[in-house]
């Protein structure tokens, strides 16, 4: 009994070490959308599916807090800290290099990494506030609103409206999840071979229509209402969001639950890294936006040569990941929260 425990955790934390690292990996491509339509594939392979199961797996290992108020205020409080101290963190980082101007910053509206932090804050106290509402009901809302929330050309970016209504439906799932139901599939070679078939089909067939699917990756990101996307895909096609919104939810689910039957659930190097995910998200961008614009601009000065740079950075991705999960940000981390620990 002990030994399936400890596998259990494991395999959490091993999901959420290959998480962090595809977080790490999108943003690098992100700043190399422009290199290949195979950087676009992937970029959008990811986003179909690590945000989604990033939330998932936030709610199922703080279900206590929203079931019982287990260091509730601490959370919320730490998140919403954490959140807007990476703001600031992120513009002084970009100020220096000139692609950031303090009067385009607005304290409440947030579309860039900080939003992860401001919105869990948020479900954290809402799933609490709501946790004797019966579960299928709660969660039939969350799907419904997350589909249609984007109509109102008021949600996006304010408050993170757009992402906190778009990814709930996966954070309440995770609150409600049993922890052994992946376990039996898990042990089945037919199953993880079926979810092997299926994730290289899923990319196979990105990559092989990439160009008309790629207009669509913001509504997947879910940052901004469905009209504000009408000129990447066109008017005609705003009227369908929900309904793509949907296909997206399903497509997620089905990705994610493939991706966690390939998780092995054996201690490994992965099990390290998920341990402390955090200190990763808050500080990943701080070694590569000056890399980013470093590069930008030595590809202006030495063309084509300074293109080189960008085939090291999408490598580095791994290695900032490694050098993040050191103990010293982990101890960082345990200090910030004991900072807060009598509330």
């Amino acid at each position: 009994m002990h030994n399936s425990a400890d596998e259990r955790i494991a395999k959490w934390d091993n999901a959420k070490a290959l998480l962090i690292l595809l977080v790490v990996t999108g943003h690098a491509l992100y700043d190399l959308l422009e290199v290949s339509s195979l950087c676009r594939t992937f970029y959008m392979f990811i986003y179909l599916f690590h945000m989604p199961l990033f939330m998932f797996l936030s709610g199922l290992l703080l279900v206590r807090t929203v079931r019982t108020g287990y260091k509730l205020k601490q959370r919320v409080i730490g998140y919403l800290i954490l959140g807007f101290l990476l703001k600031f963190i992120v513009l002084l980082v970009r100020l220096p290099f000139g692609y950031y101007e303090i009067k385009k910053f607005y304290m409440w509206e947030e579309n860039s990494i900080p939003w992860y932090l401001l919105v869990l804050a948020a479900y954290l106290l809402l799933t609490w506030c709501l946790r004797n509402m019966p579960g299928g009901f709660l969660l039939f809302l969350a799907f419904l609103f997350g589909c249609l929330a984007g109509y109102d050309k008021a949600v996006g970016a304010l408050f993170s409206s757009s992402r906190f209504f778009v990814y709930y439906p996966f954070f309440l799932l995770g609150t409600f999840w049993d922890r052994t139901w992946t376990d039996p599939a898990s042990k089945k070679y037919m199953w993880k071979t079926l979810s092997a078939v299926f994730l290289a089909a899923v990319l196979f067939f990105l990559i092989t229509n990439i160009e008309s699917l790629y207009p669509y990756i913001e509504l997947i990101k879910g940052g901004y209402s469905y009209p504000s996307l009408k000129s990447m895909i066109g008017a005609d096609q705003v009227r369908l969001c929900g309904f793509y919104r949907l296909l997206h939810y399903c497509l997620s689910i089905l990705i994610s639950a493939a991706v966690l039957i390939l998780i092995p659930s054996e201690t490994n190097l992965f099990t390290y890294i998920g341990t402390h995910t955090l200190p990763i998200y808050m500080f990943h961008r701080l070694f590569q936006l000056p890399v980013v614009y470093s590069g930008l601009m030595l590809q202006t000065i030495f063309p084509p040569e300074g293109n080189k740079w960008k085939i090291l950075y999408l490598l580095a991705a791994p290695l900032i990941t490694l050098i993040l999960s050191h103990p010293v940000f982990m101890h960082l981390e345990a200090w910030f929260w004991r900072q807060l620990k009598d509330l």
